[in-house]
């Protein structure tokens, strides 16, 4: 978690694309057109108290506006454990033309993460939260998991691996993804820091198989 009084902006772009799908059995087909999903999403953080943040993150359009925070609840030299939990809310911020297919979605969400740190330089973190959906969508229970390694290679270069997932369920409907993620970060200052990497779907039931990049600035204040 942040400290008290501290503050992070971080402006995000993701881009996602896929040519197959993955079935109801796991086997794959081809789709007949590529499927490209971009999302420019800004993130900000602010440290409400010393084991406690509160951050809100928006897409340019406000559509919807997303909340959460964290609480630490154990702080140790190798270990750290914190509850998370947030929601989204519809910003209705749409147009007319749009409203026909536009659903309002209220999510709710919590779950925890766990940070290990080995060594300076080597550290693994874990998480894993349900949501909630409650409006017209193909589901309404979402449950996603990761981990994630870092090894810094200088002291201010870190190379990442990930490998993340989410199951999601609907009486019965459901669907399911499994991906890895290799990517790195790099601190240009104290308060300035960037992310980039790219995900790899390799398995799944009912998702798009894909692969997708980011990148991230972390500005913290």
């Amino acid at each position: 978690t942040l400290s008290k009084g501290s503050f992070e902006f971080e402006p995000s772009l993701s881009v996602f694309s896929a040519k197959r799908i993955f079935n109801t059995d796991g086997s794959i087909s081809e789709l007949n057109s590529e499927n490209v999903q971009s999302d420019l999403v800004f993130r900000i953080t602010l440290g409400l108290l010393d084991n406690l943040e509160f951050g809100t993150s928006f897409a340019p359009g406000l559509d919807d506006i997303f909340i959460g925070s964290k609480l630490s609840v154990i702080k140790t030299d190798k270990i750290a454990l914190a509850f998370i939990a947030g929601g989204s809310l519809p910003a209705g911020n749409y147009s007319a033309s749009d409203e026909a297919d536009k659903n309002a979605l209220y999510t709710y969400s919590f779950g925890s993460a766990v940070t290990n740190d080995f060594s300076e330089i080597f550290s693994m973190d874990s998480y894993i939260s349900y949501t909630k959906v409650n409006g017209t969508t193909d589901f309404n229970h979402l449950i996603s998991y990761g981990t994630g390694a870092g090894y810094y290679f200088t002291e201010l270069f870190q190379v990442v691996i990930e490998l993340n997932g989410f199951h999601t369920f609907n009486g019965s409907f459901h669907s399911r993804k499994l991906s890895i993620t290799p990517g790195f970060t790099f601190d240009f200052s104290p308060n300035l820091g960037f992310a980039f990497g790219f995900q790899k779907d390799i398995a799944g039931v009912n998702e798009l198989d894909g692969l997708s990049y980011f990148s991230a600035f972390t500005m913290s204040f």
